[in-house]
């Protein structure tokens, strides 16, 4: 998604062929030769320049705000990142470094609220309509990025025993790379920890069928490790209406009794 001033901005096709190959570059601008090779390969290079021009003037012309966003020096098209642009695929990415390259840094409750707000931003595949070889070496890294920091902040949440918190975000990274087992494992351990014990077990015959099915393996010791103390645990049965009530009603008669010492031991203080 692209925001300009605060607000999404529509582009034409062509607009978006071209800012993909520049957001797949580290530097955020790439040399006319290789856009002209990977927008028009059946071009040659002459007849290919010219198609590059065309449609950069074209852009100036019908979109102001394009010539804000691009820039060409020497032989280079590239990205000026200001104030007014926002593209959800660089704020996801910055902030996932951020925590990847600092884990302590999700030690604070404020951080793994941003983090996570940029992480639900992974909304599929980076502009999934287009696959030259840029687009995809990009798409591959960008996702390694979203799973990598998922976990980082899923672990974050574990290590401050804000377990639903981290069953949401394991349940998400694990619908986009199944075949992650210590994802797989920290989720198990969520169902646990959230008292669903049965849906932990379930989780680890479901990734062990997984992994037998797609891999043919089996589970990592440091999982079997795992489900064998949830399963080896007792389950802790929940407290039946009845006895609930009746603990209710016992507390209120409790508290019954000490206003009652309370009001007598008032009465025989002087006013």
């Amino acid at each position: 998604m692209l925001s300009v001033d605060g607000r999404p901005f529509q582009l034409p096709e062509m607009a978006w062929a071209l800012l993909a190959c520049l957001l797949s570059s580290s530097q955020r601008s790439v040399s006319r030769s290789r856009l002209v090779t990977t927008l028009w390969p059946d071009s040659d290079e002459e007849a290919g320049r010219h198609c590059l021009a065309t449609m950069l003037w074209r852009l100036k012309q019908r979109l102001p705000c394009i010539s804000g966003l691009l820039e060409t020096v020497g032989d280079k098209v590239g990205l000026t990142m200001g104030s007014r642009v926002w593209i959800d695929a660089l704020v996801l990415e910055q902030r996932a470094q951020r925590a990847l390259a600092d884990p302590f840094w999700l030690n604070f409750a404020v951080n793994r609220h941003k983090l996570w707000r940029s992480l639900k931003l992974y909304r599929g595949e980076f502009v999934a309509r287009f696959d030259n070889d840029m687009v995809l070496i990009e798409r591959e890294r960008l996702r390694a990025v979203f799973l990598d920091a998922s976990f980082q902040l899923a672990f974050a949440h574990a290590q401050h025993d804000e377990w639903r918190e981290t069953l949401e975000i394991t349940r998400s990274l694990c619908a986009v790379e199944p075949l992650r087992e210590d994802a797989q494992r920290l989720l198990i351990q969520a169902y646990a920890a959230c008292g669903n014990r049965a849906l932990a077990i379930q989780q680890y015959h479901e990734l062990e069928k997984l992994l037998s099915t797609e891999l043919a393996v089996r589970p990592m010791r440091e999982t079997t490790d795992v489900i064998g103390r949830i399963a080896s645990t007792p389950e802790t049965p929940r407290p039946s209406v009845s006895s609930s009530r009746n603990m209710l009603l016992q507390a209120r008669a409790q508290m019954f009794a000490a206003v009652a010492i309370i009001d007598e031991a008032l009465g025989q203080l002087p006013a």
